[in-house]
């Protein structure tokens, strides 16, 4: 997924919207075919909703699109959800900072858009207001949206963003959004199915929270790697070369 760091202290007014128009590209090229020309057209709608307000509002700005699109992609690319759920992506911070109307959304996108950009704002209202990482009741308010499970899924998505940007952050914040993973977002990734998601912020929060037993993990992975690959490496032999004999095309992936 492309979430590349950027100097935004350098950065231009022109240079973010042309860092917004190229993420925006690689968002329709990840959900062609996951949606219609129509379902397009209002993804291209709810975009055009958050880049107005990124332009004329200071509540919203050029990286926070960027964040949204990072998000989005996440959305598309490994979890794999359609047209409603990127429009929701795109268009609930427009709503959750009083820019967008509630009602707007359900007009212009429909009911279900209405339904899951309500459970994002009500989650993030009380992400805002609470201790997190103590919380049983924000755990219980995100399992209690089993009726659309997508609002767990984008909410996790933008959880999964932060992580992969954490290095940004204070040596506190790290800390605290490890010990929220731990808590409440890996539990949930479990409980989805999301394995490869769940195996992702195990090994991030595990950096954050015991950076010590981190490196010594990373280190003897490294050291071992070659006796792996060694090993692969003599197994898959006999195998490729019976292929080969028969003639037939193979890729191998190990």
């Amino acid at each position: 997924m492309d979430t590349n760091t950027i100097n935004n202290a350098t950065m231009t007014k022109q240079d973010y919207r042309r860092e917004i128009l190229r993420k925006y590209s690689a968002v329709l090229k990840s959900c062609r075919n996951l949606v219609t020309q129509d379902d397009i057209r209002q993804v291209r709608q709810a975009f055009d909703i958050a880049l107005k307000n990124a332009t004329e509002d200071t509540k919203l700005d050029y990286e926070e699109i960027i964040r949204i699109l990072d998000t989005t992609l996440i959305i598309t690319q490994e979890i794999g959800l359609g047209r409603t759920s990127i429009i929701c992506a795109m268009v609930h911070k427009t709503v959750e900072k009083d820019i967008l109307p509630l009602e707007e959304v359900k007009n212009m996108f429909g009911g279900k858009v209405w339904q899951i950009t309500k459970g994002l704002k009500d989650i993030s209202h009380i992400y805002a207001t609470q201790r997190i990482v103590d919380s049983e009741n924000f755990r219980k308010l995100l399992l209690s949206f089993a009726e659309d499970i997508r609002v767990q899924l984008i909410f996790l998505a933008e959880k999964l963003y932060a992580l992969r940007r954490a290095d940004e952050l204070t040596e506190e914040e790290q800390q605290e959004l490890a010990k929220e993973t731990n808590y409440i977002y890996i539990p949930l990734t479990h409980r989805l199915g999301l394995y490869n998601i769940k195996s992702e912020m195990e090994d991030r929060a595990l950096r954050y929270m015991h950076p010590k037993i981190y490196r010594e993990v990373e280190q003897k992975l490294q050291e071992s790697k070659a006796a792996r690959e060694a090993y692969i490496a003599e197994f898959a032999a006999p195998i490729r070369e019976e292929l080969d004999k028969r003639g037939i095309k193979y890729k191998m992936k190990y």
